[in-house]
């Protein structure tokens, strides 16, 4: 929020510098993020002038000769090259002597003949926002010779004020002047002061109101009917409507735009700037129909139709739908209701009477439009936060004065008014033994209650032993006890509560056990060479046909967003799949390819209709490029599925899992891995993920280059599953006693099996199995295979003799004999 020093004093006398106040408004906690002086960029004679002549040059086709009055008897010759030179209109002079932003002074200098004793500016030669196609101008009333930065309100101070979303009250101008007076004392003016509920509207104007229906002939001057039907007074509780004739269209006076200028707001014209003034002034968006494109001067408030159309102002055709609320005549909708008028209805240059709405409208409805239609306008950002019931009325009859002020319309009946503002007599009952116990402070009831009365509005009564508070309805934001108390402590001042240390038992902190589960995770993955992605969680639909999923796969049940920011971000994810590829990609497009990432995520499985989606803590890795880092003794080879097997295989055992405890089991039929080169993981009966290389297609459709592995498992059973002891053994005493093995086994049988097996029958001596060979060819029969096993045997009680190894040995070629039906190969 912008304020301006010079227009908040209209409503409230203080005498703080800017910075002081700037100081005193944060501290009580309306933070003034900057201080900024609007000092012209210029120096020397710029002042106001009025255009009394305008003639061709005589030596010029596009040059114009301008007599430009720049004081009392005192005029000036000015040759421009500007098209919108209007005689009688007020311009800005630079005489000579000025410098202008830019290193050239101005001086006396002849065009062709001519000379021109100045330069007429254009906003941006001035330093202001603008046109630079063509000169400033002015209205005609301006003072010729006053000092162009006091005319144009560059003398003033603005104060960017940062507001907390439950200070919506403050985007108004007379809410700021509120609050000043209570953090300051100083007093205020008439205008900002609070009205007892309902003196507004009949007593600020002597207007009468008519209750809904038509208003015609309310008033001795004949005015067309209008009428205004609310169809959903839960979305819009209070309408109320004004016709208004003798249209001028112009600009606004200077005071105006030099005060909308400040606020940010761009000048446009008289009708247009009233409305934006009046918001800006008393947090109440106000809006202009041009009454000629009202059918039957009906106003309706409706619910949109599914599928209706409206051009809003900013040329954008939108596509509503019934969850919207607009304002429509009988025939079709003229504006989006407390978002943006429609262009159907603008005011334009052939205006002759306008229809002006003030309305209140419901937050939500107003939020829930603005976000999905995308259109963050100051009408919005108002309604959206809320607005003062009691204002709508009062601020239509202020926009009808400033018309009349100003001479840009007058009324022609009286305000037409459908619905009521809701009652909001809100009285809290204020502990002040409360207000001690949550602030750390020893203040006196007579204190609180004259802390609380400094607040404009606000009324503070004994009531046995409390306080008795009535909060007027600007201040939406206060509804229970501890609002109030949070009222006394910025005023009274938050630097001034003491310090002391917190009350009760401390309680050391600490993670819990899946935190420290993913910790160790993360470290045992960092440990293995992989890096650590986090992706959004937010991914586009498409990514279900680029993983080849068919219909009905459960990666499908996705949860969709109401209001997306974008169609390809559009739902939750049902699987890291998608997140890690476009990682692998990204990198691949930069010449990275050498990656190993992995991710701790959630999906997001839709559940039954109205339930909240299962939340399904994931780990996902991904592998490609080479296996080693180049080096000169060794010839570089792709990683491949035994790459992130054996990554996931220490993953395991790091976590505290014996490799008894899982296996790895053929996967067939996953649509986006690269059949015959994938499998599951299995924790007992427990299904945890899958590895395996990436389809072609997959590869393809996500624009990948190489082998890519991936891998996706729930790691929660892990935590549930891992060994809670540290166990340790005592360094070997006795000797080891090594064979090796080859068996001949069916092609299908896993090698998983084989060691389970192994393991089992080698039980007490075996110490470790590992396999060393795996042959496929001719010297073994079709559809089988040769695995080669190293056997370690040791005992910890002695040394094992040779009769004793064979003996084992046997065991477990006849285990694997009688199991698998394994022949030993000589």
């Amino acid at each position: 929020m912008r304020v301006s020093c010079a227009w908040l004093k209209e409503y409230v006398d203080f005498s703080l510098s800017p910075e002081e106040l700037a100081e005193a408004l944060t501290l009580a906690g309306l933070e003034v993020e900057q201080v900024e002086h609007l000092a012209p960029g210029w120096r020397g004679p710029v002042c106001l002038g009025r255009l009394e002549d305008v003639r061709p040059h005589p030596d010029s086709d596009h040059l114009k000769v301008c007599r430009v009055t720049v004081g009392a008897g005192r005029s000036v010759q000015v040759v421009s090259g500007a098209a919108n030179l209007v005689p009688g209109a007020g311009v800005v002079v630079a005489l000579p002597g000025s410098v202008l932003p830019g290193p050239r002074p101005i001086e006396a200098t002849v065009f062709r003949g001519v000379t021109s004793e100045g330069m007429l500016c254009s906003a941006p030669e001035l330093g202001l926002e603008g046109s630079k196609d063509g000169i400033l101008l002015l209205p005609g009333d301006v003072q010729p010779g006053q000092d162009a930065a006091e005319a144009l309100g560059l003398d003033d101070v603005v104060l960017e004020i940062d507001l907390t979303a439950n200070r919506a009250d403050c985007e108004g101008m007379i809410n700021v002047a509120r609050e000043v007076a209570a953090v300051t004392g100083a007093p205020l003016r008439p205008a900002a002061q609070v009205q007892p509920p309902g003196a507004t509207a009949g007593e600020a104007f002597a207007i009468p109101l008519a209750r809904g229906g038509a208003a015609a002939g309310a008033t001795a001057r004949q005015s067309p009917a209008v009428q205004v039907t609310v169809q959903d007074h839960q979305l819009c509780p209070l309408y109320t409507a004004r016709l208004f004739g003798q249209v001028r269209l112009g600009p606004s006076p200077l005071w105006m735009q030099n005060r909308l200028r400040a606020a940010g707001v761009r000048p446009i014209s008289n009708v247009v700037d009233v409305t934006n003034y009046v918001m800006l002034e008393c947090n109440q968006p106000l809006h202009a129909f041009d009454f000629a494109q009202v059918s039957q001067g009906h106003i309706v408030v409706r619910r949109a139709s599914a599928g209706e159309k409206l051009q809003t102002l900013d040329g954008v055709e939108r596509t509503l739908d019934e969850q919207m609320l607009v304002i429509a005549d009988p025939t079709r909708p003229i504006g989006l209701a407390g978002v943006m008028g429609g262009a159907n209805s603008e005011i334009t240059g052939t205006t002759s009477m306008f229809l002006l709405e003030s309305a209140l409208f419901a937050a939500t409805s107003v939020r829930r439009t603005a976000f999905r239609l995308g259109i963050p306008s100051e009408a919005a950002s108002r309604f959206g936060r809320g607005v003062d019931p009691q204002g709508v009325v009062r601020a239509s009859l202020r926009a009808a004065a400033l018309f009349q002020e100003i001479g840009a319309a007058q009324p022609l009946g009286p305000l037409v008014q459908e619905g009521s503002a809701p009652s909001r007599p809100v009285e809290i009952r204020l502990r002040p033994q409360r207000v001690n116990a949550l602030l750390g402070t020893g203040l006196t009831d007579q204190e609180i209650r004259t802390t609380l009365q400094r607040l404009p509005g606000f009324s503070v009564a004994p009531d046995a032993g409390a306080l008795r508070v009535s909060v007027p309805s600007y201040r939406m934001d206060i509804s229970a006890e501890v609002d109030l108390v949070e009222e006394v402590a910025r005023l009274w001042g938050y630097h001034r509560i003491p310090s002391t240390m917190p009350a009760g038992v401390s309680q050391r902190g600490g993670l819990s056990p899946k935190q420290r589960f993913e910790r160790s995770l993360r470290d045992i993955l960092v440990g293995l060479g992989f890096s650590e992605v986090m992706t959004s969680s937010i991914v586009d639909p498409g990514d279900f046909e680029r993983l080849r999923l068919p219909d009905g796969h459960p990666w499908r049940r996705a949860v969709a967003l109401l209001a997306p920011l974008s169609a390809d971000q559009a739902v939750l994810r049902t699987t890291l799949l998608p997140g890690l590829l476009q990682r692998v990609a990204y990198n691949q497009h930069r010449q990275n390819d050498d990656l190993a990432f992995f991710e701790l995520g959630k999906a997001f499985i839709s559940t039954e209709q109205g339930q909240l989606p299962e939340e399904v803590p994931l780990l996902g890795l991904v592998l490609t490029g080479r296996r080693d880092a180049l080096h000169f003794s060794r010839k570089p080879e792709p990683a491949d599925f035994f790459d992130l097997k054996g990554a996931l295989e220490e993953l395991l055992e790091a976590a505290g899992l014996s490799a008894s405890e899982y296996e790895f089991d053929p996967l067939t039929g996953h649509p986006s891995l690269h059949p015959g080169r994938s499998a599951e993981l299995r924790l007992g009966s427990v299904r945890l993920g899958y590895l395996g290389e990436v389809h072609p297609q997959v590869a393809e459709a996500f624009d990948l280059t190489g082998r890519v592995l991936v891998a996706e498992l729930e790691y929660l059973p892990l935590l549930e599953a891992q060994q809670r002891d540290l166990r340790v053994a005592p360094l070997p005493r006795h000797p080891a006693v090594r064979r090796d093995l080859a068996v001949v086994v069916g092609q299908q049988i896993p090698a998983r099996r084989l060691l389970n097996i192994l393991r089992e029958a080698g039980k007490p001596w075996l110490e470790k199995v590992e396999i060393f060979d795996v042959y496929r060819g001719g010297q073994v029969p079709e559809g089988k295979k040769s695995i080669a096993f190293s056997l370690t045997f040791r005992s910890a009680e002695r040394t094992l003799t040779d009769a004793q190894v064979l003996h084992a040995q046997a065991r477990v070629v006849e285990a694997l004999r009688e199991q698998v039906g394994a022949e030993i190969r000589s």
